[in-house]
């Protein structure tokens, strides 16, 4: 996987700083002081390089990304979470995704989900993709608030 292990262009989501690109670069698995790394979001990837100022995907790339996806897939743990079950991940080595869900229409019976992201310092070295996430970004309008 020594490709994947070379800098990849993430989207930003739209959350861009003017003076900045509206991407970064991270790889997908990294080896920071003898401990890996892991960030994979295939569709984050894929948006990424098709962001201006950032390179096309090459077909090796692709490939590379696609046999990553079919190897998560066949060691995948499927759960589902219920009313009151925590789920707790370590986004530095532990590859996840939500499947899709058809939510009820009345208001009183629609999920709630909270999601807080815990920081653990020195669990893991910072891959640029951990970088990115942890500094965040505050455009203009927006304030950092928990709503109840």
């Amino acid at each position: 996987m020594q490709l994947l292990s070379q800098p990849l262009c993430w989207t930003k989501h739209g959350e861009v700083d003017p003076s900045r690109p509206p991407f970064y670069r991270s790889p997908v698995f990294a080896v920071l002081d003898g401990r890996l790394c892991t960030s994979f979001g295939p569709k984050h990837i894929e948006k990424g390089h098709k962001l201006p100022g950032a390179p096309a995907l090459t077909s090796e790339q692709k490939a590379a990304i696609a046999l990553a996806e079919q190897i998560a897939e066949a060691q995948h743990h499927a759960m589902q979470l219920r009313r009151g079950d925590i789920q707790l991940l370590n986004n530095f080595t532990v590859l996840h995704t939500r499947t899709a869900y058809v939510d009820w229409p009345e208001p009183a019976r629609r999920r709630l989900l909270y999601r807080l992201w815990l920081s653990a310092p020195d669990i893991r070295p910072a891959t640029e993709y951990v970088k990115e996430w942890e500094a965040g970004i505050l455009l203009n309008g927006t304030r950092e608030r928990i709503v109840l």
